[in-house]
């Protein structure tokens, strides 16, 4: 079992659950940021880009576009 502390995981969740909106909405990314937990958005973006190497709007761009390929 691997324990991690409340902050790394809160931003972790918080992390996850911006990856949904982003695909499922078409909000803009500072305000999936504040939905998320996040005052700020460059603060949001830093995070995005080192957990998954990308900025939210590249990988909101491609995992819509991993999407449409599926239907």
């Amino acid at each position: 079992m691997i324990v991690t502390s409340p902050i790394p995981y809160l931003c972790l969740v918080r992390l996850k659950k911006a990856c949904s909106l982003l695909i499922q909405t078409s909000f803009p990314v500072t305000q999936i940021s504040q939905l998320c937990g996040f005052n700020d958005s460059n603060f949001f973006c830093k995070l995005f880009r080192r957990k998954y190497s990308e900025s939210p709007l590249r990988y909101r761009r491609k995992m819509v576009k991993q999407q449409s390929l599926k239907t």
